[in-house]
């Protein structure tokens, strides 16, 4: 037996919100906003169906969503974690958000892979630091382990050298006040904590304190 038919019995105009609640039967049944609204529109007397009304909140919904994501990616690149994460956090609903990544995925305007290659030559050129620390802080943003890995990898134990030793030569000029001993234990954490391999850093050691 089917059910019989849903009707609206009245639409009202919530005052200043820009939202319109749906009654249906007399009984209050949804609140849309003006955008879902007048994409359906109801009317009284119309018929109601729930189905059509869902579609178009979903609809409209994922609009919303790809205008916020395309506006985060003209403020500067992103990972699809990063803008996954952050339309989630404006409360948009899983799927939505995974469906506005999925969109920009397939024009171009995601792409984790180009994202690593990028931030890892800016990185390097503007705070060097070795593979591993790369590879982690990429990971951090969410670029998958594997794409993450690959865009460090990129870096040659020679670059690596280069880039401590560079880095450690200007430290050391600004702690040329501090006993030997002292210096080098900094200079030794500094190179550490920016990820240099343990190879590298006792190379760079060894030229700077022979």
């Amino acid at each position: 037996m089917n059910p019989l038919p849903r009707i609206v019995t009245a639409v009202h105009k919530r005052p200043g919100k820009g939202e319109y609640a749906i009654y249906v039967d007399g009984e209050h049944a949804a609140d849309l906003d003006e955008e879902a609204y007048l994409r359906l529109p109801l009317r009284e007397g119309d018929l109601f169906d729930e189905e059509q009304v869902a579609r178009v909140r979903a609809h409209v919904a994922l609009s919303r969503a790809k205008a916020r994501a395309l506006r985060m990616l003209a403020a500067r690149a992103r990972t699809e974690a990063q803008v996954k994460e952050r339309l989630l956090q404006l409360g948009f609903d899983p799927e939505i958000a995974g469906a506005a990544v999925a969109w920009l995925r397939s024009l171009g305007y995601l792409d984790d892979e180009a994202f690593a290659r990028q931030w890892v030559r800016s990185r390097v050129e503007h705070r060097p630091m070795g593979a591993r620390r790369l590879a982690l802080e990429l990971r951090r943003q969410g670029v998958p382990p594997a794409i993450a890995d690959e865009a460090a990898g990129g870096v040659t134990e020679a670059q690596e050298t280069e880039w401590a030793f560079a880095l450690a030569k200007e430290r050391l000029a600004r702690l040329g006040h501090l006993p030997r001993e002292k210096a080098m234990r900094r200079i030794y954490g500094l190179l550490e904590r920016r990820g240099f391999a343990p190879r590298v850093i006792s190379r760079v050691m060894g030229r700077l304190f022979p």
